[in-house]
């Protein structure tokens, strides 16, 4: 089976999102990239080119590494049974995720957050030189929808666009859907990041949020963000695209800081 047939394969339908739908395609994309070696897999002797489907990381291998059989494993996967927190970090370790991907794995599965001690690199409080870095960087306040609530300058630059409009702004709508944000996007990674928020927080609040709704839908029919925003449920947050630092402040504000936007401005 390929990459495409098991994608395809995933429950849910992206006119709304739902958690295990967006669970699956996580999972399913860091499986597929795993290196097969990891799973005590033997080459065959004489090399091919590129890597065939019983090259790549299966259920039953992820299971038994586990300590369990693949039936165990997929029903989980696919939210027929939930995985336990200890269970969520296995997986997460087995299968190299970033901080990010942990976050979001624990997020679709159990609708909550990793404790730190479930691994990723963790930035000590004590840690001045990196708390100043962050205050030269392009940051933003916004709510749960991602209407924008506060800002620095450094933000209002990025986006490029007056202080009245960032006052009645969405941070998705400015960077996904505005050619403004077309100008400085550093290829699609910037998109692929911002889309991956975005499906992750619509699947969470589809139903007490109209606007995510909205955006949920603006993105998919958008004719230079749709293609990514499709693909964005499988989107395994690598480390050398964590572009964006999101922290909970309080009950419905988050911080947004775009750590690596300094070269964009």
């Amino acid at each position: 089976m390929d990459t495409a047939t098991e994608r395809n394969d995933s429950p849910g339908n992206l006119q709304q999102p739902h958690l295990r739908y967006l669970l699956k395609e996580l999972l399913t994309a860091h499986r597929l990239q795993a290196d097969p070696r990891d799973f005590d897999w033997e080459p065959h002797k004489r090399p091919a080119q590129g890597r065939k489907s019983g090259e790549r990381v299966n259920h039953k291998q992820i299971a038994a590494k586990l300590g369990k059989e693949a039936k165990w494993y997929m029903r989980r996967e696919s939210m027929q049974l939930r995985f336990t927190p200890k269970e969520l970090k296995q997986v997460a370790d087995l299968l190299q995720m970033t901080w990010r991907a942990r976050v979001a794995l624990y997020r679709r599965a159990l609708r909550s957050e990793p404790h730190p001690s479930s691994g990723g690199p963790v930035t000590p409080a004590s840690d001045s030189s990196w708390a100043r870095g962050l205050l030269s960087q392009p940051t933003c306040l916004v709510d749960t929808s991602f209407a924008v609530l506060d800002w620095n300058q450094p933000f209002a630059k990025l986006v490029r666009v007056s202080e009245r409009r960032l006052a009645r702004g969405n941070l998705m709508s400015l960077l996904l859907m505005e050619d403004v944000a077309r100008e400085w996007a550093d290829g699609d990674t910037w998109q692929e990041i911002l889309a991956a928020e975005l499906i992750e927080a619509a699947a969470l609040h589809w139903t007490e949020s109209p606007h995510l709704q909205q955006l949920h839908e603006a993105a998919l029919d958008d004719p230079v963000v749709g293609s990514v925003y499709e693909k964005s449920a499988g989107y395994t947050f690598p480390e050398r695209n964590c572009k964006l630092a999101m922290r909970y402040l309080h009950p419905g504000v988050q911080e947004v800081t775009f750590t690596h936007a300094g070269g964009l401005q």
